[in-house]
């Protein structure tokens, strides 16, 4: 599970900086971009609230929806960009539950 959870996080911070440099250079987060990461990690999302954090998976959820609320918000608001919604979505994908209360 602490493996799992590595992972994830490490996918998060190599998400990061990479879009950070993207949206630096070129003033975008590429959708392919965000994708990728999305797919990748979608399989050790999978695996583990399905086999290790299944108790965890009500508080994901639930961080997942008030994020893409205040999301679409900031978005509809004009205050944030596509991108930068997107990534905030999907950066609360990757994120584990497990850290939340640490």
């Amino acid at each position: 599970m602490v493996l799992i959870e590595v992972f994830l996080l490490f996918l998060s911070l190599l998400l990061c900086i990479i879009s950070s440099y993207t949206d630096i250079a070129y003033g975008e987060i590429k959708n392919r971009l965000l994708l990728c990461f999305l797919l990748t990690g979608f399989v050790l999302i999978l695996l583990y609230y399905g086999v290790f954090a299944r108790d965890l998976l009500p508080i994901f959820l639930l961080n997942f929806l008030v994020s893409s609320i205040l999301s679409f918000f900031l978005f509809y608001s004009n205050s944030f960009a596509g991108g930068d919604s997107k990534l905030i979505i999907t950066l609360s994908l990757l994120y584990p539950a497990g850290m939340y209360l640490t």
